[in-house]
């Protein structure tokens, strides 16, 4: 679920921590009827909605997340919209929307598996083949989304979700924009997760797709050295250096796993300052993800193994950080 930072004032930077509402009627949305669903146990909970496993008549499960308070209407309305103008297997899928004793709240497919997160979170790396391919995956849920003039704004390993089968799920749509009304909402706010906004979203400054990318391009660095490539000690900090500082390659930042030049080069594309010398389009940045040799030297196995027999344990620590 997609958390929206208000970040601290840092430079030209300047925002404010919105605190999160106190979830107070959420012990007695159990068994509640909403549009025909039977809310069931709570399953999520994020700065601005609360996510119930549902029934509907039928005993089928769905799922549906509910606005904290009136004032984060404006988001699911927003999350309710997008929903109805996408159609793509690797996107979450809509089922109905509307409003609860004054909180707006979306129903949508029920998911089994778990984030993207929450894998990340365990010791060790993803193997690549596995990381690659959900990597490949989520461009392509985001290629649906640029061709319909459509930014995400928010991809982070919490917005995607890992299906038993191996498919994912893009979520949360609550700050997506068109292009041309990717900025602030509100004057002086940072939008997003400052672990992987871009520099001129991390800016305040107009945005568009290659914003996604580059947040692809975060994802994809950590799911390579087990470490992010930017951070801080503070949301600030952290969006001060996505602004200003390069990253290492990740060859330096994982010595260890002898990342191959070309693996490098994908990456740090992705991750340029200068929205106009990333990729230009997402299919781009996926088609150059299925050509690269990652490892020089070292296997994707013997890389795991070496992860896995606990001599690199601070790399599973970052991870578990992400």
């Amino acid at each position: 679920m997609r958390s929206v930072t208000k970040t601290p004032s840092h430079s030209h930077v300047r925002a404010v921590r919105k605190k999160r509402a106190k979830p107070r009627e959420s012990a007695v949305l159990t068994d509640r009827v909403i549009d025909g669903f039977t809310l069931k146990e709570k399953i999520g909970e994020g700065g601005t909605a609360v996510v119930y496993a549902a029934e509907d008549r039928e005993k089928r499960r769905f799922a549906v997340k509910i606005a904290l308070s009136k004032k984060f209407n404006g988001i699911l309305d927003n999350e309710s919209e997008r929903l109805g103008q996408l159609d793509h297997p690797a996107i979450l899928k809509g089922i109905s929307s509307g409003t609860t004793y004054g909180r707006s709240y979306i129903a949508t497919e029920y998911l089994e598996g778990q984030s993207l997160a929450h894998e990340m979170g365990k010791p060790g790396i993803i193997p690549w083949e596995k990381a690659k391919k959900i990597v490949m995956r989520l461009c392509d849920a985001l290629h649906e989304l640029h061709r319909k003039g459509l930014a995400h704004r928010d991809v982070t390993p919490g917005n995607i979700h890992l299906l038993p089968d191996g498919s994912i799920k893009l979520l949360d749509f609550g700050l997506t924009q068109e292009f041309d009304q990717c900025f602030p909402q509100k004057p002086g706010s940072i939008e997003g997760s400052p672990k992987y906004m871009a520099p001129e979203a991390a800016a305040g400054l107009k945005h568009d797709h290659r914003a996604d990318i580059y947040s692809t391009g975060v994802i994809l660095y950590a799911l390579m050295t087990g470490d992010l490539p930017l951070r801080g000690d503070s949301e600030g900090e952290t969006l001060m250096k996505h602004i200003n500082e390069d990253p290492q390659k990740p060859s330096e930042r994982a010595k260890h796993l002898d990342f191959s030049e070309g693996a490098d080069e994908v990456v740090m594309k992705a991750l340029d300052k200068d929205p106009t010398k990333r990729y230009q389009s997402i299919l781009e940045l996926k088609e150059a993800i299925s050509e690269i040799s990652i490892y020089h030297g070292l296997s994707c196995c013997t890389a795991y193994a070496t992860l896995e027999a606990g001599e690199i344990t601070e790399v599973g620590a970052a991870a578990a950080a992400c």
